[in-house]
């Protein structure tokens, strides 16, 4: 008589341990950031003293008023919180460690002013991996803004603010929303229309030093989209204005920057579309 087999052929062993090794290749890196992200939680809640201060400051003089270095004392920092921080306008940065991260997260809590009170954004530097902070802090910090004349510097603003309008315009969109209506004479959004279009962006960006009421040095900003046939934006960033110090500065999409010239010297009368130089 033939005995019954037992046990596993070889190609059963085989699809048993390619199954385990999938299995562990989706689970193990998934754990991980879990657990990163565990560690970061740890951080922002010890950062919730420093929001607290932050409003309470900003009763008297409002965000402009502040001017950093409130609440913050050597005892906020943890095996995880290398660093807590509160900048200019109240803005928190966050420096995390020994969270297992190849790069250790950093983010910033952002609060802007609404209707009398103060709402906060969390923001993450481009170099943290997004699945590695909470769902809420996955938007970049957009980096190099400055209100030096300095010519490089301007250069360097002009150039960031280009690039965070394309990553936000493509996020909008993805979202669900619409184009808002442009300005008519000149075909573009500023800070004083599309107020629901670009105070999503100043969120997106973490931009706290710009107001409506002409925030000195810089006085007027100004995001061109390029139009198709029929006059209607696209999504596509023809060129971003702005005024720094009294002098206007423009970059365009093909790269280059022009300092000392209107926007309306590169507006088509026609189509009110931004001209390349």
């Amino acid at each position: 008589m033939n005995s019954a087999q037992k046990g596993f052929n070889l190609i059963e062993l085989m699809i048993v341990v390619a199954v385990i090794g999938i299995l562990a290749a989706v689970a193990v890196p998934a754990y991980r950031d879990y657990s990163i992200r565990s560690k970061v939680s740890e951080a922002l809640g010890m950062a919730s003293s420093l929001k607290a201060s932050v409003v309470e400051q900003a009763a008297n003089g409002g965000l402009a008023s502040l001017s950093g270095n409130i609440g913050v004392d050597s005892s906020q920092v943890s095996r995880y919180v290398a660093d807590l921080a509160v900048g200019d306008r109240g803005v928190i940065s966050v420096t995390t460690r020994n969270t297992g991260a190849t790069v250790d997260p950093e983010l910033q809590l952002v609060p802007s002013e609404n209707g009398g009170g103060i709402t906060w954004s969390c923001l993450k530097t481009s170099e943290t991996l997004a699945s590695q902070v909470p769902p809420n802090c996955r938007d970049d910090v957009a980096v190099g803004y400055t209100t030096s004349t300095d010519p490089k510097d301007i250069e360097d603003t002009v150039g960031a603010l280009f690039r965070a309008f394309e990553d936000f315009t493509e996020k909008w969109l993805a979202d669900g929303r619409k184009m808002g209506i442009l300005h008519r004479d000149s075909g573009s959004y500023s800070w004083n229309n599309s107020t629901d279009f670009m105070n999503g962006f100043f969120e997106f960006a973490g931009i706290t030093d710009f107001n409506r009421s002409g925030y000195q040095p810089i006085s007027d900003f100004k995001v061109f989209y390029k139009r198709d046939a029929n006059g209607n934006p696209t999504s596509e960033v023809a060129g971003v204005y702005l005024q720094i110090g009294g002098a206007s500065h423009i970059r365009f999409s093909n790269g280059k920057t022009v300092s000392g010239k209107h926007y309306s010297n590169y507006i088509d009368n026609d189509s009110k579309q931004l001209r390349l130089p």
